[in-house]
């Protein structure tokens, strides 16, 4: 089973979603202060796991 399969169920909990990172949660928290307005594309991680979220959820 992918790793994905594991993950997906636990990223609504730090604020992954099917419509990508939800406002005022962990995810995006982090997303502002480590990437501000250009988060990187794929193959971040946190790219993988918006991606994952919106596919998955």
């Amino acid at each position: 089973m992918p790793l994905a399969a594991f993950i997906a169920p636990l990223l609504p909990y730090v604020g992954f979603s099917s419509t990508g990172v939800l406002p005022a949660s962990l995810a995006a928290a982090y997303q502002s202060a480590v990437y501000g307005g250009a988060t990187p594309a794929m193959p971040g991680t946190f790219a993988t796991l918006t991606s994952w979220g919106m596919t998955f959820l």
